[in-house]
């Protein structure tokens, strides 16, 4: 997933991860596509596990977004690798969704898939309350962008780049 949701203690290690991958990008860009590939630093300071969201309680936000709800979820790439990812949750459908995993009852990490397809006044509202209640960040990993998700402005600054 190109989009997660993470504690804010991580907002300098996202931004400079940003600024390599950046860098990579634009040294390894032939014209045409990369020559080389950049594995991202995965290590935050603080891991979303850390901030002990309930299941339950971020179902309540989740579900305010009118969106289906299955446990059934799968993961792969291609028309032929598929695999069940047990302990994970997601609302939406098709592609666009917000997918979470869980050991327990404690969610260990959010994902979100092609935001821009969802109704955006619902997932705005959605954003701002996940930002409020736990102090996160969304962070784009295609667009390179960190959000605040404190920050409503910013979420819909965020999500009109999609539009352009």
């Amino acid at each position: 997933m190109q989009i997660e949701i993470l504690p804010c203690e991580n907002s300098a290690i996202l931004e400079d991860e940003s600024d390599r991958v950046d860098a990579f990008s634009k040294e390894n860009f032939d014209g045409q596509g990369l020559t080389d590939m950049y594995v991202r630093n995965s290590a935050n300071k603080v891991e979303l596990s850390q901030r002990a969201i309930n299941i339950s309680d971020l179902e309540i936000i989740l579900s305010s977004m009118g969106m289906d709800r299955t446990e059934k979820v799968v993961t792969g790439y291609g028309q032929s690798y598929r695999i069940s990812h047990n302990n994970c949750i997601a609302y939406g459908k098709e592609y666009h969704v917000i997918y979470f995993d869980f050991e327990g009852e404690i969610v260990q990490h959010i994902w979100i898939t092609q935001p821009w397809l969802m109704n955006q006044e619902r997932l705005i509202d959605c954003l701002y309350n996940l930002g409020l209640k736990w102090d996160l960040l969304l962070q784009d990993w295609n667009l390179l962008e960190t959000i605040d998700l404190k920050n409503k402005k910013a979420i819909i600054d965020y999500l009109k780049l999609n539009e352009e």
